[in-house]
């Protein structure tokens, strides 16, 4: 698919150098937003991330295996300077904060058990324990320097 006969990009959005079908008129903006916030773009059949092809429209390919990350958590957010090409465990080194944690710290919680603040770091699927702490300061310098051991990138665990 030639991208650059179809589209034209502008800050993040794509615009249709095409008439693709009967509604869509020429120069409109390309795309709808998911549940989750990505656009999705129709194409001849097949459904398209704009993020994918914004990134492919500048770069080039994707190669298979690797994804796009949305850099500031954005999903809506296009634009290329806000796009990386990673591999899924790099992706997963830049997630926002979850919608369930408790104590506001990505890989902090509250051991009821314990009653101290317990920190782990999440690595290939796989959690490390990376200790008990009397205060969530503590445990929270556990985290950053999990973070920067592993090389998870500043925006992990940060709000979108």
């Amino acid at each position: 698919m030639d991208l650059n006969n179809i589209f034209s990009y502008q800050d993040g959005e794509l615009f249709w150098k095409i008439k693709p079908a009967k509604q869509i008129s020429i120069g409109s903006k390309a795309g709808v937003p998911n549940k989750r916030g990505y656009v999705l773009i129709g194409y001849k059949g097949k459904l398209y991330r704009r993020s994918r092809l914004v990134w492919e429209l500048h770069k080039g390919p994707i190669p298979e295996g690797h994804q796009i990350d949305h850099i500031n958590h954005c999903t809506w957010d296009d634009r290329i300077e806000n796009l990386r090409l990673v591999l899924p465990s790099d992706n997963s080194k830049n997630l926002s904060r979850a919608i369930n944690n408790s104590t506001g710290v990505t890989g902090v919680y509250f051991n009821k058990k314990a009653c101290k603040f317990q920190a782990y770091i999440q690595i290939n699927g796989l959690k490390k324990y990376l200790g008990l702490y009397d205060t969530i300061e503590d445990a929270k310098q556990a985290r950053k320097q999990a973070e920067e051991h592993y090389k998870f990138h500043a925006n992990h665990g940060l709000d979108a």
